[in-house]
């Protein structure tokens, strides 16, 4: 019986080495699946962002500040920032072509001012306008 596991052993590894294995070259052409690619950084390190995407184009939110990133280009662009300043915990939604930022706190760290504010950005015209507010503030 160890003779014929032997054996079967020697043909599995002959089978291996003659199975057919992709030259380099043409490894080098396909695109590398689960990889990350180092794209250009923001204009300042921010804390606290929300995202949202219109028409191709990144918006990174925070409590004060709008960037746009173009990822044809690889390029940010600073944008109108958000009229009312809030610290951590408001919500960002794209609606047609618009990003709504709703609620947060605007409070210093351990006390908590809850936001009702609800604030539109039209991206195509880089202005906010301000909506109805919800009944109470959240975050």
């Amino acid at each position: 019986m160890s003779k014929i596991n032997g054996l079967l052993l020697v043909l599995v590894f002959l089978a291996a080495c003659y199975m057919p294995v992709a030259n380099s070259t043409e490894a080098s052409i396909e695109p590398a699946e689960n990889t990350w690619a180092t794209k250009a950084p923001m204009p300042q390190a921010i804390s606290g962002v929300k995202a949202a995407v219109v028409n191709g184009k990144i918006y990174v939110m925070s409590s004060s500040s709008n960037y746009q990133y173009d990822p044809e280009t690889d390029n940010w662009t600073t944008k109108k920032s958000i009229p009312t300043a809030r610290g951590f915990g408001f919500a960002i939604a794209t609606i047609q072509d618009k990003i709504y930022v709703i609620g947060g706190n605007n409070g210093p760290y351990g006390y908590m001012n809850y936001l009702s504010t609800n604030e539109v950005y039209d991206p195509s015209t880089d202005t906010w306008e301000t909506k109805a507010p919800m009944p109470t503030g959240r975050q």
